[in-house]
């Protein structure tokens, strides 16, 4: 398909969507259109150019999260494993480290 001819596309899907949009209840004002003729060896072809609308600013609010009492404690048991984790990963790596020692100590000697 042709460069012009994608284009063209482009722009009768462009008005049969604004078509569709504007068939309902709701009249909306029709953004002015520009006319541009697209020219090639072959033929021309005409492309209507239809301006962004511009959209209402959409503001989002909602109230602060609150944890439930079930999500509290939740988290309470989760630092209480990590603590507990921490402190077994720490009694083994000095117990490493006491058996590392000890087994070089004979090699210094």
């Amino acid at each position: 398909m042709r460069f012009t001819n994608v284009v063209a596309v482009l722009a009768i899907l462009s008005l049969a969507a604004q078509a569709s949009a504007n068939s309902g209840s709701l009249r909306r004002t029709q953004p002015k259109q520009q006319e541009e003729l697209v020219a090639n060896n072959d033929n021309e072809t005409k492309v209507v150019i239809i301006p962004a609308q511009k959209q209402p600013t959409t503001v989002v609010e909602a109230q602060p999260v609150s944890d439930s009492k079930a999500e509290k404690l939740r988290k309470a048991r989760q630092d209480q494993e990590v603590q507990t984790e921490n402190t077994i990963v720490e009694k083994l790596e000095e117990s490493r480290l006491k058996e590392e020692q000890q087994r070089r100590a004979p090699v210094r000697r």
